[in-house]
């Protein structure tokens, strides 16, 4: 799917992918044409948008 077809993209953080989510996917995302990523981290309970 294109990403500027999309609104946002939520993800929630878990023990086996959180590095991913605040490593490799913001720039994916952002490329992609994703206007809002929101990241929830679950470990540190905090909300970051992109």
């Amino acid at each position: 799917m294109d990403g500027e077809a999309l609104s946002f993209v939520c993800e929630l953080t878990s023990a086996s992918t959180r590095l991913v989510d605040w490593q490799d996917k913001v720039p994916v995302y952002g490329r992609a044409g994703v206007p809002v990523y929101l990241l929830l981290d679950m470990r540190d309970l905090t909300a970051t948008v992109f």
